[in-house]
């Protein structure tokens, strides 16, 4: 991956700030579902502003807001949205969503988050990586709460988190009232186990999964699947 990630109508700059756009990031965003056109999303934690230019693609009437707190991620992903062609539809915001979520008067009909999720590994040495992939900032129990508070009453949250967290956190979710709509498990390819998992809930228990599916990244023989090559064609050059 070079200090850019080029799609068809925009490009991705993460040369400054030392996070990396990473191909689970780009599917994740390529997968949040098409089957509600919401006006109104919230991409928590947006890094240098991939989801949120993703979302703003993909859902053509919506308006996004995207919160970091990272200084560094922030001003990038100012830089990234500017050179777009959705900046009037992308709002960016420095704060903690924490206080965002008790400030905001509206409320969002999707909201998207890929966190820091490493709450047991060892620290990166690194300051910015360190606040993009370690809870110490944002608490798995936080961001449900947020989230909570900022989602319509029919709105969706997808989320992005390895296996063992996703497991904490689809419990802890369901304590505090979102209760797990679809689950889609990411492997690397046929021979790997799941690597990442990406799922969505709601407000409405609804008692059972909707939908249960796997992403394979690469077939045995190293090349893409056609799965993923016909998920991510709407984005790469």
């Amino acid at each position: 991956m070079g200090d850019f990630f080029r799609f068809k109508q925009f490009e991705v700059n993460q040369s400054s700030c030392g996070m990396k756009v990473t191909q689970d990031a780009c599917a994740f965003g390529a997968l949040v579902n098409r089957d509600i056109d919401p006006y109104s999303i919230l991409d928590i934690g947006t890094g240098t502003g991939l989801l949120a230019l993703m979302m703003a693609q993909k859902f053509e009437n919506s308006l996004i807001d995207a919160i970091e707190i990272n200084n560094e991620a922030y001003l990038q992903a100012v830089e990234n949205v500017k050179n777009s062609e959705w900046n009037d539809r992308i709002k960016l915001i420095k704060t903690r969503v924490q206080d965002y979520a008790h400030s905001v008067k509206d409320s969002y009909q999707m909201v998207v988050a890929n966190p820091p999720f490493f709450s047991q590994s060892l620290k990166s040495l690194n300051s910015n990586r360190r606040e993009a992939f370690h809870d110490d900032s944002l608490s798995m129990e936080e961001l449900a709460e947020a989230v909570q508070l900022v989602l319509a009453d029919n709105g969706v949250f997808w989320l992005m988190m390895p296996p063992n967290e996703m497991d904490k956190s689809v419990d802890l979710n369901a304590r505090k009232g979102l209760y797990l709509k679809e689950v889609i498990h990411v492997s690397h390819n046929m021979n790997k186990k799941e690597h990442m998992r990406f799922c969505s809930f709601s407000k409405h228990d609804l008692n059972r999964v909707i939908e249960d599916r796997v992403l394979i990244y690469r077939n045995l023989d190293n090349k893409w699947t056609e799965s993923f090559n016909q998920l991510m064609e709407p984005y790469y050059l």
